[in-house]
């Protein structure tokens, strides 16, 4: 299984960077580079790591994928990205956590998802959401937040104007993603 991630991981990169027809307006994608490949060998590893951690922790090998998590709340931010809250089951992880945030984003291609295993706060976030746009945190949870992020899927900005979605851990902006994620 994890060696058929890993090809899953190449061929995607291959079918992402193959040149489009012009005269249908899709611009030619760039080349693909060597570290666009180490890229989806290092995502397949991972995800390799995340399977044998899962393995060794008691969970299955084929991760029963529960897609009726519970949409907590939506909202559109001021660049007209939705961002969508939803609740699972406390204490998914590892390779779990990365099969059912895959079917998410299938599900919603556009959607910047935060992935959260606890509801007490969500309508105190979701109600401040508007204030942290201007810069006003004051009534956002936080800590909260940080404590029950199980992981978020957002949009990132690569070199040469190319976009990758990443499945991020807890509520990290910034650092290794657990996965780059494939529509």
């Amino acid at each position: 299984m994890a060696s058929s991630l890993i090809f899953t991981a190449l061929f995607a990169q291959l079918e992402r960077f193959q040149p489009e027809d012009r005269t249908k307006g899709i611009d030619v994608a760039r080349p693909i580079t060597r570290r666009s490949i180490l890229t989806s060998l290092l995502v397949g590893i991972a995800s390799k790591a995340a399977i044998v951690a899962s393995a060794a922790s008691g969970e299955a090998d084929e991760p029963s994928l529960d897609l009726k998590g519970e949409v907590l709340g939506r909202f559109k931010d001021r660049h007209g990205f939705e961002r969508i809250y939803v609740k699972l089951s406390p204490g998914l992880r590892g390779a779990k956590l990365v099969a059912i945030a895959q079917a998410w984003h299938v599900q919603e291609p556009q959607g910047w998802i935060w992935f959260l295993d606890d509801d007490e706060k969500a309508d105190e976030m979701l109600r401040a959401l508007p204030e942290v746009q201007q810069g006003n945190i004051a009534n956002y949870p936080v800590e909260w937040v940080a404590a029950h992020s199980l992981g978020h899927i957002q949009m990132e900005l690569l070199p040469g104007g190319c976009k990758r979605w990443t499945l991020m851990p807890g509520a990290e902006r910034a650092g290794t993603p657990l996965a780059v994620l494939h529509r």
